[in-house]
């Protein structure tokens, strides 16, 4: 059986395709999702599972670095080049968002590991010019807020 972070740093070597162009916020978070499993292997964290349901709740990404558990949450957003964000997406994680990442994470690990356990945000931001060409711009904030 091969593993995800396996088929993943197969898929590396292929480009990664365009953005989707339009409105389909769902296809977006997808291709978002991707770039930053993509990413996090590149640094070497190992996929443990994308998408992935633990004690009710989803999580986009489950990662192994070293001896930390990683649950990780993908921010993707489309914005005009040349206009200012709103705000960074990795500030869009709510409380509940927060919350529930928390209660995914509950029983990982016994209570002595869990100072291994680590929130990460991937950010993903496409920015498109006037003619339609995507800059894509990802940040990895690790640690991103405590448990």
């Amino acid at each position: 059986m091969t593993r995800l972070s396996e088929r993943i740093k197969n898929k590396k070597n292929a480009p990664l395709p365009p953005p989707p162009s339009g409105d389909d916020r769902a296809a977006l978070g997808r291709w978002g999702e991707e770039a930053a499993a993509r990413r996090l292997v590149e640094e070497g964290y190992t996929i443990l599972g994308r998408n992935c349901r633990r004690n009710g709740h989803e999580v986009d990404i489950l990662a192994r670095v070293g001896a930390e558990l990683v649950f990780c949450e993908v921010k993707t957003r489309s914005e005009r080049a040349g206009v200012e964000p709103f705000c960074p997406p990795g500030r869009l994680v709510s409380p509940r968002q927060r919350r529930h990442l928390r209660t995914a994470a509950s029983g990982a690990l016994s209570p002595e590991d869990e100072r291994r356990i680590r929130f990460d945000v991937v950010e993903v931001v496409v920015r498109r010019s006037d003619d339609g060409e995507p800059d894509v711009e990802i940040r990895h904030l690790t640690d991103a807020f405590r448990s």
